[in-house]
């Protein structure tokens, strides 16, 4: 999966030469590796298409990280 355009409102991610539309955001969140909130950590967001299908992205603490897309199962 490919995060093509990420806007506070919506995602457009591309998977198996699909352009899917995420239209809600079900959760945001940091993932930290250590457990204990330090060192950073991996901005993580839960969206949603219209049709109920679940994206989970997720981008490294830096501001040139990109975000990368997998299914929520």
């Amino acid at each position: 999966m490919k995060v093509l355009t990420h806007a506070s409102e919506w995602v457009l991610v591309e998977t198996e030469g699909e352009v899917i539309r995420l239209v809600r955001c079900l959760d945001r969140y940091v993932a930290y590796p250590n457990r204990q909130g330090v060192h950073g950590g991996e901005t993580v967001q839960v969206w949603e298409d219209e049709q109920g299908k679940v994206i989970r992205l997720s981008r490294a603490p830096t501001p040139e990280a990109l975000w990368a897309a997998q299914a929520w199962v």
